[in-house]
């Protein structure tokens, strides 16, 4: 149930970094995202959806986790505590995106937090995972000529504040109950 709840916490947090930044600079997400469109090849083929969603939501987020959660950051770790291997691994995997998206920033800072609160990569690889698809269905959508799936509008910040919330608190309560034991 824990891991749950903080997937529910990381999503929302995502969610409101996401309507924050669409809030300060609108055109800052919709500009990264013709970035996207215009350098992924046209989505026209089953078989080629297939290779794309399995090599976006499936092998990156194993290979990027391998990379710079159980490598870059353990050996980060060792040498500089947690807190800058937090930071520093986050930072590296924004950089080697080349994409000026701050999401990818705080994607990186809420992976490294779970691998560091449940010592395993598991679930750093499922939040990445997620992440991923809901891009690579905006890149289908974006593809398509449809409507763009990510308009970020308010209701992304009030669902991402009633997810971060049922998180505080639920942490929150455990963190008292833990408190109470000792």
């Amino acid at each position: 149930m824990n891991l749950i709840i903080t997937y529910m916490g990381g999503l929302g947090f995502i969610l409101i970094m996401l309507a924050l930044v669409s809030y300060i600079n609108p055109t800052m997400l919709s500009n990264v995202q013709s970035n996207l469109v215009n350098k992924s090849p046209e989505l026209n083929t089953n078989f080629i959806i297939g290779i794309s969603f399995i090599s976006t939501v499936i092998i990156a987020p194993i290979a990027e986790k391998f990379i710079f959660r159980g490598v870059l950051m353990g050996r980060l770790y060792n040498k500089y505590g947690i807190g800058k291997s937090i930071l520093f691994s986050s930072v590296i995997f924004f950089v080697m995106h080349l994409n000026i998206n701050p999401m990818l920033l705080f994607l990186g800072i809420s992976c490294a937090l779970l691998v560091y609160k449940y010592k395993s990569l598991v679930p750093s690889i499922i939040l990445h995972m997620c992440n991923n698809f809901i891009t690579f269905i905006s890149g289908l959508k974006s593809s398509g000529g449809g409507n763009n799936f990510l308009n970020v509008n308010s209701s992304f910040m009030i669902g991402g504040i009633i997810l971060f919330i049922i998180y505080v608190l639920y942490s929150y309560r455990n963190y008292r109950k833990c408190k109470k034991a000792f």
